[in-house]
């Protein structure tokens, strides 16, 4: 088995984040009730944040949506998710502005910069990582949606 840990960091000020350090975010293509303890219900449609890959067909991971969320349960079948790769195309964007990170998770950018977007898990926070692989930073991948705009 591979495995990832995970990690949560929290900023306390007028807004709270929460991030999952992980491999990459799948769809579940069907709902799923969980049958062990270890295990999490998903529906349909679901973003999952994979955090260990195993090849007996079960995978660890979390739901994106906080509140549902169950501590302790982590496992998932992987049969029944697929990459979340927005609706089969890759959305690129443009900085607007130049952006500091301001959390672990986070990346910084200038204005200009070319933004490969792999998932939007958050209102207002997407997923992605900058164009040239000498600029990216293992372990960062959230940056603000309203600093950039969408390349046609």
């Amino acid at each position: 088995m591979v495995c990832f840990h995970f990690f949560l960091t929290q900023q306390l000020t007028s807004r709270v984040y929460l991030f999952v350090s992980f491999t990459y975010l799948v769809t579940a293509l069907y709902g799923y009730e969980a049958m062990t303890d270890e295990e999490f219900d998903f529906q349909k449609g679901d973003i999952i944040a994979v955090t260990a890959v195993s090849d007996d067909g079960w995978w660890s991971g979390e739901l994106m949506e906080n509140n549902r969320r169950v501590s302790g349960r982590h496992m998932f079948p992987s049969n029944f998710v697929s990459s979340a790769n927005l609706d089969g195309e890759q959305m690129w964007t443009a900085a607007l502005h130049d952006y500091k990170a301001t959390i672990d998770a986070e990346f910084d950018f200038q204005k200009g910069d070319i933004i490969a977007v792999t998932a939007i898990p958050y209102d207002g926070w997407w997923s992605g990582e900058l164009l040239g692989e000498n600029r990216r930073v293992a372990g960062k991948h959230i940056f603000p949606s309203n600093f950039v705009t969408r390349i046609p």
